[in-house]
């Protein structure tokens, strides 16, 4: 199996598997779409939007 990087598109997914489970709160700040579409398109972790940051 590869991994492949996230896409712009991918940005719904990750609203709904953030919207999933309250665990994924500490992959990131993800509530909204812009949320998602920040997510998916950080260049590095330091970059992901944090909950309460």
């Amino acid at each position: 199996m590869a991994l492949r990087r996230l896409r712009a598109s991918d940005a719904g997914a990750v609203q709904a598997a953030f919207a999933s489970n309250v665990d994924m709160a500490r992959q990131g700040g993800v509530v909204t779409l812009t949320d998602a579409e920040k997510y998916v398109s950080a260049p590095t972790f330091d970059a992901i939007p944090m909950i309460g940051a």
